[in-house]
């Protein structure tokens, strides 16, 4: 009985060592495969195209383009920048000033401007504009006796011009 349970064993050893070798090889021919596939350039997939055979997707596609190209064209011509968006702040900003129409230019953008107001506010050398939340952001001197002519400093630009205090911002 020892002989044939040493012969078993044996081959159950040998038969252990083949599949080991056999699993073993099927993997390394795997990695190998797995390695090629990466390595070449993978599959071009067919073009993608959009469908615009319907009336809603032409639609969509037209609300699109209007979304993205009317606020190019309105800030390319010029109806909103931030000098108009200063000018219009500034009776918003403040309104003593709701009447005197202001066109401004920028010194230095989103800090400071020179307006020009069609007629004066009559308001003082000196005037703080506020936020569209209410909170003061800046202020404004007038440069001129007839007060038609103002600088404006927002930030802490109106801080270092003495327009407004640093605790008001």
């Amino acid at each position: 009985m020892t002989d044939f349970t040493t012969d078993r064993a044996t081959r159950l050893d040998d038969l252990r060592g083949a599949l080991l070798a056999a699993a073993a090889a099927d993997l390394a021919d795997a990695d190998v495969a797995r390695a090629a596939a990466s390595a070449s350039s993978p599959a071009a997939r067919p073009a993608r195209r959009l469908h615009l055979g319907t009336a809603r997707a032409r639609l969509a596609l037209a609300f699109l383009v209007i979304a993205l190209a009317v606020p190019g064209v309105v800030i390319a011509t010029g109806l909103i920048g931030p000098e108009r968006a200063a000018a219009n702040g500034l009776p918003a900003g403040s309104t003593v000033m709701t009447a005197t129409q202001p066109t401004c230019a920028a010194i230095r953008a989103g800090v400071e401007y020179e307006c020009a107001f069609a007629k004066s506010p009559r308001v003082g050398r000196v005037v703080r504009t506020v936020d569209a939340s209410g909170q003061v952001d800046g202020g404004c001197r007038s440069q001129n006796a007839v007060e038609t002519f103002w600088i404006c400093y927002f930030g802490a630009a109106a801080v270092h011009h003495q327009v407004v205090a640093q605790e008001v911002l």
